[in-house]
């Protein structure tokens, strides 16, 4: 599986992004936004959709918003609806992740799909083809609602960076 790393504290990291999604991707990909705007570490994917959505309209698909969120819950509806509607087209997943507190701000991208929820214990199938998470917050044992603890300057700078790498790949 092939993995690139990017680290989030400068906003020209989305040239590297794109470089490596553009390798990565066919015409008319699908991108999958995980996550909630109820929780502020679990609305990246939202935020990312939205902002992907309003910039590169008719050039790609996009599921999860911050209009109209997709989260682990709709996972298999999700992934079933799109292989109908896009069954030639890659499905690139988009989600938060928790992970070593010093990986917190790092973007992953692997060329292989993930486990949705997996960060909040939830045990779900695989989805997608290429995947983008980012590192939001450190795991804790302790603590039940790891993701509610998150910064939101963190969220919105990780959102940028993704968002303007995706915007930079499908619309350059």
């Amino acid at each position: 599986m092939t993995k690139f790393v990017f680290n989030s504290n400068s906003y020209l990291e989305f040239y590297p992004l794109s470089d490596c999604l553009k390798q990565m991707l066919n015409n008319n990909p699908v991108f999958v936004c995980f996550g909630t705007d109820l929780s502020v570490g679990d609305s990246l994917g939202p935020i990312i959709g939205s902002k992907i959505l309003n910039n590169i309209k008719g050039k790609c698909f996009v599921y999860g918003t911050l209009n109209a969120t997709v989260t682990a819950k709709e996972a298999n509806v999700v992934y079933s609806t799109i292989k109908l509607l896009h069954p030639k087209s890659k499905i690139v997943v988009i989600d938060a992740a928790v992970g070593n507190k010093c990986d917190v701000g790092l973007i992953k991208v692997f060329n292989d799909g993930i486990k949705p929820g997996l960060g909040v214990n939830k045990d779900l199938k695989k989805f997608g083809d290429v995947s983008i998470i980012a590192i939001v917050s450190g795991k804790d044992d302790f603590n039940k609602d790891v993701l509610n603890g998150v910064s939101a300057t963190l969220i919105n700078r990780l959102s940028k960076v993704i968002a303007n790498g995706i915007i930079q790949t499908i619309s350059p």
